[in-house]
């Protein structure tokens, strides 16, 4: 059952394998992790030979008799004789518990050594037919076979069994135990069918003998389920287990503990089938249930704890599998010892973790160290030994050592071949490792025997209808695929298409990945509305797969998930873009699929947000809170640097909080059922958004995709992905049949064009810190790459308008930068002259336009002009300036070493203020800690020097995403935990006072602190009632961009703290016309005007005075463009 058996699978590469752009069928996700394994997972042993001590539903290892003691009546019939023949048989238990006690320790060379002796010593003295002898033949055998030496131990168990039938008969428990024993030995080396008769044969004689409501009816079951598992024969395998749960519910005594173990072999079982919910569920259940009846302590407990870390792993949850591996490998060193197997199995998937986050040095260690154990205590030939060596070649692969990974995988397939023989399970998944490496070298004829011959073993081994046999069709049809065999490819992706949907169900990710390829191959040979509709159908199961990652998940493993599915949404819009002219409902499924794919990271927080802040979880409050805390102690330690503790220790820490902020993460996420995320996204189409827009008003859905080539032959060297194009999708009001794509072209040279229209409005580029930090150029004359810019993305779609004047814009990648205002028609003519233009981060951000919170809002809150060089009375903590040894300090020192004040901030905050009826908070007053304390200010307007650094370490690929092989474009060696340091949010900010004391040395105020509120800290921010934020400070909206959600850095963290409404700058803009655009703005919103028709008529004003865009169009509003909503004042 879940038992340790120091039996680790290693890894087939899935990005290698498929000639596609999803994640291909997971033949296994990570080294020796229980689910994701084709082959049974090792700490899912489905029975093994139990030691003594141990409590689980498996067959035991004997340290004396296998059967009941001499009666009384036949002791005294030859007193003498019996009372010798008792003391040789205590004298061989004895020697017996010898060999058990060896086995324990992991000292199997010796334990064989004793076990030889004994079998001789009581084969001696007892004679042939003794059930001492039996005990000591079948622990010999189990100590073989622990060892891999299945031949050595399979005449051991016959001739065992043999014993127990000769002397007992069949109707006794020992040799129903022999049975099972000797069943687990042919279904290790891949004998199933000959295991199963066994296992069926036992089942048979305790039902006869003792009904069902028993111990070993339990044990029984749970090897047959166990045994369906691996065969792929999954219809059994859940009644089988069912049965057991319920069999020892209803039996007399204490069975919690093998209750515990059947539920974790369930779980793993609903894990295999990808039910990842319920199989948290059932593992927590066991979990509990082996702590309270076996302690804390119990390898029974690490084991779950292994087994629940897998889940989490497979489930992107990184930082919530680390720490129960490490429990899980504490307990078990503490039982078994450091040099224990059970101890390697647990590194070994430390190591799997590991090299899933990209730490492949740490991967590299983990995994040595976990082979240099199995090599000690088991030996170099054996199959687990072997299995070492594929995981090491895994990630030589991963790190691009091919030439190491084969090696490695011809040495681990000598010794499979040797130690399990040529037609083993574990041999064909070792030949599928070697032929993806193979294929990923273009050495496409040597890799199609070996993808072969996988297949015809799995098929032989395990019949036609196990996953695995899917899997090697899948894997065997990719690679004809990407030789351009489409007629083969084809045959064989229909095959394992049938064949994983009779197996896993219509809605598993690995039915998700053939069709997915089965659509490119359609696409490949020009049938295009077949690979639509297939394409169709697998992004219907992805997006309820994102459903359930998005409900247990945290935002940087949610981004990560989202990430990888990023190519199936390009491949879909490369469909209908790049080939024959698309059908409407074609393009208008395209829509769809956008609207559903865009921004769902921020959209599932805003849902938690709202529940948690809006009163339906006041038991989340606090954890909210504690959230919010922790990311600001983030926040503060990042900017801080290394103090006495020195680099590795501060660095240490920050990964152990940004670990916890992950887990309160999940917590909430995993807490909060509304969120349901798959039904918003299903209701938040064409038709609804269609609805929502405003009579003459269009949407402008822009998306930055990756192009994927159909046609591309891979084994000729044709790349598969060309160069990202931008396409907008055009929806009118009331129109949702009418949806209209335009291709706006490559998006490398417009996004060119951006930077030079920027570039060209602002002068030469400035630190990003810099709002009046630094000299500025004067403007310069913009119209040149103006014009060019508008050819480019705006005249492709005037035809389309028809003449509406009123856009809702939602932009994605570079032209997130871009204020299409500004555009010019002609001289002195722009685009604001003419289009009232709203923008939105996804389309779909119209269908909660109007909501008005019902909580009370605080008044308006202005905070301007702060005292940056607020310090304690003191003044000096130090004279030293805080050293700046973490990227984002050490790049904001490089840009600024101090902030100069804004005396301009203060008159434009005193006039606001008065149209608003408040006071401005100025001066020493404009801390961090007040705006961290504030709670829903109705419009809260903060006037000081912002900031963005931007990625020292800028990953490579298209706006960071990686051009990977296009299986899944995974980004090797990335961490997806999104460390600290690479959080966007925290290289984005606003100076706020006693910034400068901070940053020299000085001592500032506790209420000061640090004087920087970073975006992380921004997101932190009560603002579910606030209408209204306006950042008038310099680049506010920009940030790094994430191509399909957005923009990282203030904008994003503003509108994740509730706001309605957020007008910010992409750019610096003079002092004088800020207070004047900001004054007209105002005043036209107090009248009654609609937010972003007040923001327009105030930059039109500037613009009469101003022509040249730098003076005006350097602000942007986005959210709900309506007026202000009428709201009681507060007493």
């Amino acid at each position: 059952m879940s038992s340790l058996l120091p039996r680790f699978p290693h890894t087939l590469l899935t990005a290698s394998v498929c000639l596609h752009f999803l994640t291909c069928c997971p033949q296994v996700l990570a080294p020796g992790h229980a689910f994701s394994d084709p082959r049974l997972p090792s700490f899912f042993s489905h029975r093994s030979d139990r030691l003594p001590g141990q409590t689980r539903a498996e067959m035991s290892l004997a340290t004396g008799r296998a059967g009941e003691m001499p009666s009384e009546s036949a002791a005294s019939a030859e007193p003498e004789k019996n009372s010798r023949s008792l003391s040789r048989s205590e004298g061989i238990r004895a020697l017996n518990r010898e060999v058990v006690r060896l086995y324990q320790q992991g000292n199997y060379e010796e334990a064989v050594k004793h076990g030889l002796k004994t079998c001789e010593t009581a084969r001696h003295h007892l004679g042939e037919d003794d059930p001492e002898l039996e005990a000591c033949l079948s622990n010999l055998a189990l100590i073989y076979k622990a060892r891999g030496q299945y031949s050595q131990a399979e005449p051991l168990l016959k001739e065992s069994l043999e014993i127990s039938r000769r002397t007992r008969g069949e109707n006794n428990p020992d040799f129903v135990t022999g049975l099972n024993n000797l069943a687990n030995l042919y279904a290790d080396t891949g004998r199933y069918s000959e295991a199963e008769t066994l296992y069926l044969q036992s089942l048979e004689i305790i039902r006869a003998n003792a009904g069902e409501a028993n111990a070993f009816m339990v044990k029984g079951l749970n090897n047959l389920a166990s045994l369906y598992n691996r065969m792929g024969n999954f219809v059994a395998v859940e009644p089988l287990y069912a049965k057991a749960r319920d069999l020892l519910a209803s039996m007399p005594g204490d069975n919690q503990a093998d209750l515990a173990v059947v539920l974790s072999n369930l779980a793993h079982h609903i894990c295999v089938l990808g039910r990842y919910v319920e199989a948290e569920s059932l593992y927590r259940q066991s979990l509990e249930i082996s702590r309270k009846t076996l302690g804390e302590q119990h390898p029974q407990v690490a084991r779950t704890l292994n087994n629940l870390g897998s889940l989490h792993e497979a489930m992107g949850r990184y930082a919530e599998a680390e720490p129960l591996y490490q429990e899980a490998l504490a307990v078990l060193t503490a039982s078994s010892g450091k040099e224990s197997p059970d101890v390697a199995a647990v590194l070994n998937n430390l190591a799997g973790l590991f090299k899933t986050m990209g730490d492949y040095p740490k991967a590299e260690r983990f995994y040595r160290q976990a082979s240099d154990i199995w090599r000690a205590v088991l030996g170099e030939d054996h199959p687990q030994f072997a299995s070492g060596l594929s995981n090491l070649a895994d990630l030589h692969y991963q790190m691009g050592d091919f030439a190491a990974a084969e090696q490695l995988y011809e040495r681990a397939l000598t010794i499979e071949r040797a130690s399990l023989g040529g037609t083993h399970a574990d041999v064909a998944l070792t030949l599928q490792n070697l032929a993806v490496l193979y294929k990923a070298t273009g050495r496409y004829q040597e890799a199609e025997p070996l993808y072969r011959k996988a297949h015809e073993i799995w098929k032989t081994s395990m019949g036609d209808w196990h996953p695995n046999v899917a899997l090697a069709l899948h894997n065997l049809a990719a690679l004809h695929h990407g030789m351009g065999r489409y007629a083969e490819a084809e045959t064989l992706y229909r095959q394992a298409l049938d064949l994983r949907t009779a197996t896993l169900g219509a809605d598993h990710p690995d039915v998700a990945a053939t069709a997915n390829n089965l659509a490119a191959l359609c696409a490949a040979t020009s049938r295009e509305s077949e690979a639509l509709a297939l394409m169709n159908r697998a992004q219907s199961t992805n997006d309820h797969l994102i459903q359930n990652v998005v409900a247990i998940a945290s935002e940087s493993q949610r981004l990560h998930y989202l990430k990888r599915l990023r190519g199936e949404m390009d491949a879909y819009l490369s469909l209908i873009s790049q080939g024959a002219p698309p059908s409407p409902r074609a393009v208008a499924d395209g829509l769809d699929l956008v609207l559903r794919r865009k921004a769902i990271v921020a959209e599932a927080e805003a849902a938690e947000r709202d529940a948690v802040l809006g009163g339906h979880y006041p038991d989340l409050v606090p954890r909210l809170r504690e959230l919010t805390t922790l990311r600001q102690q983030i926040a503060r330690k990042m900017m801080s640097g290394p103090g006495p503790e020195g680099p590795e220790a501060h660095r240490q820490l920050l990964d152990e909080w940004q670990a916890e902020k992950e887990k309160l993460e999940v917590t909430l996420a995993s807490k909060i059922p509304e969120i349901g995320l798959e039904r918003r996204l299903r209701e938040a189409d064409r038709h609804a958004v269609a609805k929502a827009l405003p009579r003459g008003a269009n949407l402008v859905e822009l998306v930055r995709s990756d192009v994927f080539d159909f046609k591309a032959v891979a084994a000729q060297g044709q790349p598969l992905w060309k160069p990202a194009r931008y396409l907008a999708f055009v929806l009118a009001a009331g129109e949702p049949e009418k949806v209209v794509m335009v291709d706006l072209g490559p998006a490398e040279p417009i996004d060119r064009m951006i930077s030079d229209f920027r570039s060209e409005i602002t002068g030469k580029p400035e630190p990003p810190a810099a709002r009046g930090i630094a000299a500025k150029a004067e403007p310069m004359a913009a119209q040149d790459s103006a014009n060019r810019l508008r050819a480019a993305v705006f005249d492709p779609l005037k035809s389309v308008l028809q003449g509406r004047t009123q856009l809702f814009l939602a932009p994605d990648g570079d032209l997130y930068r871009l204020p299409f205002e500004a555009l010019p028609i002609e001289p002195g003519h722009c685009l604001i002259d003419d289009l009232r233009i709203s923008y939105v981060g996804v389309g779909r951000d119209l269908l909660r336009f109007g909501m008005v919170d019902p909580a009370r809002p605080a008044p308006p809150l202005i905070v301007a002009d702060p005292d940056y060089d607020l310090a304690t009375d003191s003044q000096a903590a130090s004279s030293a300036p805080v050293q700046a040894s973490m990227p984002p300090l050490r790049e904001l020192f490089q840009t600024v070493r101090q902030f100069d004040r804004l005396p301009g901030t203060r008159a434009e905050a005193e006039r606001v203020a008065a149209l608003l009826g408040v006071k401005p908070v100025l001066g020493n007053m404009a801390s961090k800690s007040l705006l961290a304390e504030a709670h829903s200010p109705r419009i809260l307007h903060i006037a000081t020097h912002g900031f963005f650094l931007p990625d020292p370490e800028r990953r490579s690929g298209q706006n960071g995403w990686e051009q990977d092989w296009p299986a899944n474009r995974r980004n090797r060696g990335t961490n997806p935990l999104a460390r600290s340091t690479e959080n966007p949010l925290l290289r984005s900010g606003l100076a706020l006072a006693g910034v400068n004391a901070w940053l020299q040395g000085k001592g500032s105020s506790v209420e000061a602190g640090d004087g920087i509120l970073t975006g992380e800290e921004a997101s932190g921010l009560d603002l579910l009632s606030t209408d209204l934020v306006v950042l008038s400070a310099c680049e506010t909206g920009l940030g790094d961009i994430k191509v399909g959600e957005g923009v990282f850095g203030l904008r994003r963290a503003f509108l994740l703290a509730g706001a309605k409404t957020l007008v910010m700058s992409l750019w610096m803009v003079p002092d004088t016309q800020t207070q004047r655009l900001m004054g007209g703005f105002y005043q036209r919103l107090l009248a009654g005007e609609p937010r972003a028709d007040a923001l327009r008529g105030a930059q039109l004003a500037v613009k009469a005075d101003f022509p040249e865009p730098f003076y005006w169009a350097g602000f942007v509003c986005q959210g709900d463009p309506a007026p202000l909503p009428a709201r009681p004042r507060n007493p």
